[in-house]
């Protein structure tokens, strides 16, 4: 279950709280196995799973600034971009 503080707006927490989660499960060992026999494959597979995690973590961030740094503290790093 996901929980806010209590003092975060009211409107935020709906916005917050109201979007699905979406997931995808893998079989890790399966998974795996083309990676081991194919540099490439690899590659592109750690490539397409950091680009997921950046863009997430990235958007997590600007959420949680939005509901509690002031306005202006949450420029971007130039070495970010």
């Amino acid at each position: 279950m996901r929980t806010l503080p209590n003092d975060t707006a009211p409107d935020a927490r709906e916005s917050l709280l109201a979007h699905p989660v979406r997931a995808l499960e893998i079989d890790a060992t399966a998974a795996r196995e083309p990676c081991k026999e194919d540099a490439a494959v690899g590659r592109a597979a750690s490539i397409a799973v950091a680009a997921v995690l950046a863009q997430r973590l990235s958007s997590a961030r600007t959420r949680i600034l939005g509901l509690f740094a002031p306005h202006g503290s949450g420029q971007p790093f130039a070495h970010a971009r």
